[in-house]
């Protein structure tokens, strides 16, 4: 099983406990509300509402490196970002949106979009 599907396997487990779906504002703050305690302290959250009405979620990507050092760590850092966006999909799905997550310059960007 690779990251991803493992990480869609938990994800499809969590979901239905977001409550009712098809709530885009509850999943955003969810959203912030997890992301805060998942995100190291110093690497800081930065939210804002695009033209397009999806929202964007922003953190230092280098701060995340330090919990995957390359060759020493039980996964890569590639491999906690696929298992990432595994977990999340079935999640935004519930919710009726959808999410992406890149790395851009020295940002991890996650941004949500209601369907």
């Amino acid at each position: 099983m690779t990251p991803y599907e493992y990480g869609k396997y938990i994800g499809n487990l969590f979901a239905p406990t977001w409550g009712q779906g098809n709530n885009f504002e509850g999943y955003v703050k969810g959203a912030i509300y997890n992301m805060s305690f998942l995100c190291p302290s110093d690497a800081g959250l930065v939210v804002k509402e695009n033209e397009d009405g999806s929202v964007s979620i922003r953190t230092d990507d280098s701060i995340w490196h330090k919990f995957f050092p390359e060759g020493q760590g039980f996964a890569s850092y590639d491999e906690f970002l696929d298992y990432m966006r595994g977990i999340n999909e079935p999640i935004a799905d519930h919710m009726g949106a959808t999410i992406t997550i890149k790395r851009q310059d020295t940002q991890l960007v996650f941004t949500l979009k209601k369907k």
